[in-house]
Parts: C-alpha cells; structure tokens; sequence
C-alpha cells in the first residue's frame, strides 16, 4: 500500500442516520467530530425532516463539521438536532464535548515521509477521522514550535490528512498535485480541494488547487 495513503474511514451516510443508536440513544460520551466537505454533508442531509436533520456547520474554505454518534455496529451515526434537544446540549456545547472525546480516545503521533511530508498516525477505529485533527490546536502549537514558518496541510478525500513545513516549496507544491490525483482516482470521495496553513495559531485557507 502506497504510504501516502492514511486509513480509510466511513463517513456516515444518510440511510445510517435513524438506524443503529437504540441500544445507547446516542450518549453524551459517544459523540466525535467529523469533518466533511461542504457540498458532500449538503447531499446526504437533503430532503431530512426537522427532527432527523444533521448537525452540521460550516468550518473554513470548503470544510464543514458534522456531530457524530459511534453506533452498535462500532461506525459513525449521524446526530441529529432531536439528538442534542435529548442530551440538553446547545451546538457549541455539543461540538466541544465531542472535540474532548475525540482527544481522548484518538491520541496519535506522526509519521514522516520522504520529500518532507508528514501525516497523522490515526488509531484504527472509525470514530479517529484524520481530518478532525485539524481541530487539535495543542498539536499544531507543538508542531509550530519546529516549523517556524507554519504548516500547510491538505486533505484530499476523506481518510487522508498530509502537511508540510510552509517554507519548502517543493514539498508544498506536492501537496497541491497531490489533490488533484487523488480526488481524480475511481471512487474518491473529495474532502477539500483546498489547502490551508496554520500560523500564529489558526488555520487559514492558503491556496485553491489550480489542477482542478
């Protein structure tokens, strides 16, 4: 397997959003982050009444944020606003509980690559998405203070998150062909076409891919 790929993890789909919670309703301390890209989460929520629509909000560039369940058969479940109204929890309160959990569970390390590129080691359960670690600012701190000049990251589909040191403009410029072949391959399902960089403490859209 070509290393550059990180592990594949399934998105929730639609058809999972009222099936798979009745044995824990979906409790508090099951709830993660999951990132998509925009007109993907627009997709699979459309045409949901009021009581099974998602939860989810927009992120930066073409990145929203769903609420997510870990169902009986262990993969995600989709929460839905009823969902938060149950659990007595406002978005924000719900988005930073699931954040917690996800800190909790998912502790990971990263792994090099030649040409200066680094992606995250994500724990081999579906609930570990790697573009959620977008959202571990302690991480990216870390990582600032050895790449002083910021981190730019990009995530393609869904189950791959690489970055590199923003001052090398070769390993950057790899990252931007590397959108393009990877959103091109035969069931890819798009993450982001774009990249983003973290400096002085957040993430900012750097870049559109202009293979696309």
């Amino acid at each position: 397997m070509n290393p550059m790929r990180a592990r594949v993890t399934t998105l929730f789909l639609v058809g999972l959003v009222t099936a798979g919670l009745s044995h824990a309703e979906g409790a508090a301390n099951e709830l993660f982050p999951r990132m998509s890209n925009i007109e993907n989460a627009q997709r699979d929520s459309k045409g949901l009444g009021p009581q099974q629509e998602i939860v989810v909000a927009p992120f930066l560039g073409d990145l929203s944020i769903a609420l997510t369940f870990v169902g009986r058969d262990g993969q995600p479940v989709a929460a839905t606003h009823a969902d938060l109204e149950r659990l007595s929890l406002n978005h924000d309160m719900a988005r930073q509980l699931a954040l917690k959990n996800f800190k909790t569970r998912c502790v990971s390390k990263f792994t090099s690559f030649e040409g200066n590129f680094w992606a995250i080691d994500v724990p081999y359960a579906p609930e570990c998405q790697s573009a959620v670690y977008l959202l571990w600012d302690e991480i990216w701190l870390d990582v600032g203070r050895k790449l002083t000049n910021g981190v730019v990251a990009a995530m393609p589909t869904e189950g791959m998150l690489m970055f590199a040191s923003a001052d090398d403009s070769a390993a950057v410029a790899r990252l931007e062909r590397l959108i393009s072949s990877e959103q091109a391959m035969p069931m890819a399902r798009p993450m982001s076409s774009l990249m983003y960089i973290h400096r002085d403490g957040r993430w900012a859209v750097l870049s559109v891919n202009r293979g696309k």
